[in-house]
């Protein structure tokens, strides 16, 4: 997976809400809101007069390879109860392969009012970055009439849409400038996708912090924080480059058995085992400001222990971004 990374971010978006329905029929309609609990979120409000299932598909124009989409449907034969409400992702055009069931989102009591028991209504979260901070993003939206197979399961398989089309929504935002003084501020962020597979922040180090593995002052560096909401065996990251071909330096990290942070530099060599360098300057805590940004994309509690996966911590030179 493949994504640049600019160190020119200065600014938080605050985000507005915003809402596009395709028609005056109720077919698919979509609600964002501010998170009241996480100005990092947006809730987001799917409804549709459709009775199977309805789904939302983000930065995209049609539904091809890698595409994140949010699916939802109502429980059992009855159509009531909780929602279900499945994380995907587009593969080619076989069934969506599963993810996640999405964190739990109360739906708005006005559009369960709205929905008169007919239908469907769910919530979600989402990262109010997904957003661009200027133009509108695209989406994609499907709704189907026949239930998935088993409703209440959300890794259920489903048949084919029977009505689909695409839709741009621009989010109002505004900018409140970050000062550089903040010892802990981030210079920038970015996540492979809304589910969290991969996410990595760019900060400057806490000033109390040191490096572990040697004794360089952490003013020549850069704190970088990356976490997998998904996965609890190693991540890496490598920079200046698109492609992990021979001689480009990696950052390798896990948890080891008491859950402390192992960092490993490695150098890549062809397609085989990346070349140990030196172990990696690990710090000893990440920022209060950093970890409630990934607990946004979580969309969990408020303590890092809630967490799936997992996050590591590294300090990288200046000179190596």
């Amino acid at each position: 997976m493949i994504f640049s990374l600019h160190l020119i971010i200065q600014a938080v978006l605050v985000a507005s809400q915003a809402s596009h329905c395709v028609d005056n029929a109720g077919s698919f309609c979509i609600t964002f809101v501010p998170s009241s609990t996480n100005a990092s979120l947006l809730l987001a409000t799917v409804q549709t007069k459709a009775s199977g299932w309805a789904g939302i598909g983000f930065d995209a124009t049609e539904m091809i390879n890698g595409v994140s989409v949010v699916v939802g449907w109502m429980p059992s034969s009855t159509g009531t109860g909780t929602p279900v409400v499945s994380e995907r992702q587009i593969t080619a055009d076989v069934m969506p392969t599963f993810i996640r069931a999405s964190p739990f989102a109360a739906v708005p009591a006005a559009a369960v009012t709205a929905m008169n028991g007919t239908g469907i209504a769910y919530s979600f979260f989402v990262l109010a970055s997904v957003f661009p901070e200027t133009g509108s993003l695209n989406m994609i939206y499907a709704t189907s009439t026949t239930k998935p197979t088993t409703p209440d399961s959300p890794s259920s398989t489903f048949l084919q849409h029977d009505n689909a089309a695409t839709f741009s929504l621009a989010l109002n935002q505004s900018s409140a400038v970050q000062s550089n003084t903040n010892a802990s501020l981030i210079l920038t962020s970015v996540c492979a996708d809304s589910f969290g597979t991969f996410c990595m922040t760019i900060s400057n180090p806490p000033s109390s912090d040191t490096p572990t593995a040697n004794t360089t002052t952490p003013q020549s560096f850069f704190l970088v924080t990356v976490t997998s909401l998904l996965y609890n065996g190693w991540i890496g990251v490598a920079f200046g480059t698109k492609t992990m071909s021979g001689g480009v330096p990696a950052y390798v990290g896990w948890l080891n058995s008491v859950n402390s942070t192992i960092v490993s530099e490695r150098k890549v060599s062809a397609e085989v085992m990346p070349v140990f360098v030196e172990a990696g300057m690990t710090v000893s805590t990440t920022p209060a400001q950093i970890l409630a940004g990934i607990e946004a994309a979580a969309a969990v509690g408020s303590s890092s222990s809630s967490l799936a996966g997992f996050v590591i911590s590294f300090l990288v030179p200046v000179s190596g971004l």
